[in-house]
């Protein structure tokens, strides 16, 4: 991720007077770093546009996506929200473009992330039976599988042939763009 950040020239600076400075912490991943307290409203650091992931940015990079776009939000922009889009977005750089400028950022966060409930086996989720947390995480895994079947499979559907390469089959758990792996960007995103 460093070396990605420093080859398209992110504005930071890791000499020992910086602060705050971008760090590697070994038990939760990069973050800021300062010696200092900060003010109420104070800039603390600016990410220049071209490093966020922005459909704007997906546009200028992977100019078919604004077709994706289109064909997903005019017809439902009542019922989806722009991370839908975003989640589509994040698989394809992981498994299929030919240009993956975010891959580092993405291959950066938690790939494996069993702390989130989505990813909480059966046993693990009887801990949360009796809450309001059980009752969201289903009424959030319904909606999940909803969009994904009623939208996002029919988008990686048209456009298997020339984007999204590594789909197989909508029943196939080891292809990147099953249901199970959807679920990972869209954690990372909600």
């Amino acid at each position: 991720l460093e070396a990605w950040l420093r080859e398209n020239k992110f504005p930071f600076n890791n000499e020992e007077e910086s602060d705050p400075c971008v760090y590697y912490f070994e038990d939760s991943g990069w973050g800021l770093l300062s010696k200092r307290s900060f003010k109420q409203n104070e800039t603390i650091l600016t990410v220049p546009g071209k490093f966020l992931l922005t459909s704007r940015n997906i546009f200028e990079r992977d100019p078919i996506f604004e077709e994706i776009y289109n064909t997903l939000y005019p017809k439902t922009h009542h019922i989806l929200s722009e991370k839908w889009f975003l989640a589509i977005y994040i698989l394809y750089q992981k498994y299929d473009s030919p240009n993956p400028f975010w891959k580092p950022y993405i291959d950066s966060l938690p790939q494996n992330p069993t702390f989130l409930p989505y990813f909480w086996t059966p046993d693990e989720r009887q801990v949360i039976q009796h809450t309001s947390l059980y009752y969201l995480l289903n009424i959030k895994e319904n909606r999940i599988n909803t969009i994904y079947t009623e939208f996002i499979s029919n988008i990686i559907h048209q456009y298997k042939s020339n984007l999204f390469h590594s789909f197989s089959t909508p029943s196939n758990s080891s292809s990147p763009y099953s249901m199970l792996d959807f679920k990972w960007p869209i954690s990372q995103i909600s």
